[in-house]
């Protein structure tokens, strides 16, 4: 009679003052069972436009939570919090906020203690926006949301933003992480703002988006995941990214503290599947060891030299870390990839670490061109590639991948089998050392283009290495 008792009465309660803009404040302290839907055998205090309400779980829920579901049409729910405390055992979902159509603002879900089901700071079915949502969790889960949509914006304007989610693990895994995930997006849809945190002290993590959509297009600008892990990181680490799907993507952003990323798995601030420009976009890099590709921009990855987008100034910075060859190979430090579209303004800044890789571009292109790009080696980097280009275009002899592109180098010791596609070298000159060349292209590597920066110098004389 207990579990009845408990069921009972959280039902009643909900439907006595649904209608009413009441707040209500639920603490469930013993376990809610039953074999209806979620409203009786889960927490969902309202059926319509549930403002300001606060639900405490502390025991055991068969089914889903909810801060609240309104189900009409443009409906409000907002200001809505669930708190996940200790021995909370949820069965299905956990939703700060639901609604079918309409506005999902402003919820929060606190979780204290393991519930291996997915939460979902906002989940929208429809037409509508997800803004200013939070998820904070402190303990090992499975996949988190800052806001879903199923169909958002699908016919209507609509925006997903300033969602977040906030993993703060001492021991223990995560799941994928999404500042905001949208399944259908319109061009009317503006993502914009979500931001992923988390931090995990030791264990492993899969993915972590700041921002994705799956199908049709949208306009991505300034998400951020920023990733600090003592462990495993199994799955890509994304700004943006558009799976299946086009957008442009503007001012996105990955930061990355720490964390061990398997092989095979990519850094990107922003990638486009289909067509789409990506602008200023960013991957900063403090630490950790990385083994294929990190990329400040791409797009057109599913199209090549059919797709349209640009990829703009976007930036590689590495302070620290270490970046080998993974067991797949293939692995590329890159400022800015298109597949039909030009590439320009993007750079790779490498201030620190130990790189080790197969080829750093500041730009590439399948079939565009690649100008006006940087690399800029400096500090204490410790610097091996196969091939250093400023630009690279994989299909078209005709583009240009040479105009504007610049090599900076204030460092000694840089190794490279090829060096290519740069107009402008700028050596500076060290202190103390001795007869160390800034950089050394190794016999049989590639030869510099004649009308380069540099004369044409054959790659076995070592040549720069400009002796100081």
């Amino acid at each position: 009679m207990k579990y009845i008792y408990v069921v009972i009465s959280l039902f009643c309660f909900a439907q006595c003052f649904a209608g009413q803009n009441i707040d209500v404040v639920v603490e469930v302290t013993t376990d809610v069972a039953g074999n209806g839907n979620a409203s009786n055998n889960g927490i969902r205090p309202f059926d319509r436009a549930p403002i300001g309400n606060t639900i405490t779980i502390s025991s055991s829920v068969t089914r889903s939570v909810y801060g609240s579901y309104a189900t009409g049409a443009n409906v409000e729910v907002s200001s809505n919090i669930v708190n996940m405390t200790q021995l909370a055992n949820i069965g299905a979902e956990v939703y700060g906020g639901r609604a079918s159509t309409g506005t999902v603002s402003s919820n929060v879900v606190n979780v204290n203690f393991a519930v291996p089901v997915p939460i979902y700071g906002a989940y929208i079915d429809n037409n509508g926006s997800c803004v200013n949502n939070i998820v904070n969790l402190n303990v090992p889960n499975g996949n988190i949301y800052g806001a879903y949509g199923c169909q958002i914006c699908k016919e209507a304007e609509g925006n997903v933003a300033y969602n977040i989610v906030n993993i703060n693990i001492g021991n223990g895994d995560s799941g994928t992480i999404y500042g905001a995930y949208i399944s259908t997006a319109s061009a009317q849809t503006v993502i914009a703002y979500n931001k992923v945190i988390i931090q995990i002290s030791s264990g492993n993590m899969w993915e972590g988006l700041g921002a994705q959509i799956e199908n049709g297009e949208c306009k991505f600008e300034g998400n951020e995941v920023i990733v600090d892990v003592n462990g495993t990181i199994s799955g890509d680490i994304c700004g943006v990214q558009a799976a299946n799907s086009g957008a442009n993507a503007y001012n996105n952003s990955v930061i990355i503290n720490n964390g061990i990323l398997a092989d095979a798995v990519n850094v990107y601030g922003a990638s486009i599947d289909y067509n789409g420009d990506v602008v200023g976009n960013s991957i900063i890099i403090n630490n950790g060891t990385f083994r294929h590709m990190i990329i400040g921009g791409i797009t057109g990855r599913a199209l090549y030299r059919a797709g349209t987008g640009n990829a703009i100034n976007n930036t590689v910075t590495i302070n620290n870390g270490v970046v080998i060859h993974g067991m797949g190979g293939g692995f590329s430090i890159i400022g800015g990839s298109s597949g039909g579209g030009n590439s320009t303004g993007n750079k790779i800044i490498i201030n620190g670490g130990t790189i080790a890789a197969d080829r750093i571009f500041a730009a590439e292109s399948d079939v565009g061109n690649a100008v006006n790009n940087t690399v800029t080696i400096q500090g204490n980097a410790d610097v091996d590639a196969d091939l250093l280009c400023g630009g690279f275009v994989w299909s078209n002899p005709n583009a240009d991948m040479f105009t504007g592109n610049t090599l900076n180098l204030d460092i000694t010791g840089v190794m490279a089998n090829g060096l290519d596609h740069f107009e402008t070298y700028n050596f500076y000159l060290q202190e103390n050392s001795s007869n160390t060349p800034l950089i050394t292209v190794r016999k049989g590597g590639s030869v510099i283009p004649e009308g380069g920066g540099v004369p044409k110098l054959l790659a076995e004389q070592l040549i720069l290495k400009i002796l100081i």
